[in-house]
């Protein structure tokens, strides 16, 4: 198990057919509204336990995900649950929220990397 660094963005407006996603991080589509620490054995399954944190709900101890020791909110609370068409960068690297899964964001034959 290693602790994964995790930046949240979210579509400022939500594209359920992941059409934005070739435009990341275009900072007028989408948002930085968040980053945590996720422990996980693998960035695929940081991935998925990312996915499933960042559900509004999911824990009934903590049922705003924002509100979770491990987060950092970087926007007043405009926080929603993650969903297709975000951003989940894991270690510098971009992966798109997919219907079923992920899948990294590659910009003219390279991954795509998130601002600084």
């Amino acid at each position: 198990m290693q602790t994964f660094h995790v930046q949240v963005w979210q579509a400022k407006v939500p594209d359920f057919l992941a059409r934005h996603l070739d435009f990341f991080p275009a900072c007028n589509v989408y948002a930085h509204v968040a980053d945590l620490a996720v422990r996980a054995g693998s960035i695929e399954l940081a991935l998925a336990g990312t996915f499933r944190f960042t559900q509004h709900g999911v824990d009934e101890a903590c049922p705003d995900w924002t509100q979770g020791p491990e987060v950092t909110l970087l926007h007043d609370a405009s926080a929603r649950s993650t969903s297709v068409g975000d951003v989940l960068v894991i270690e510098g690297v971009a992966y798109g929220v997919l219907d079923a899964g992920f899948r990294p964001l590659v910009k003219k034959g390279r991954q795509q990397r998130a601002p600084r």
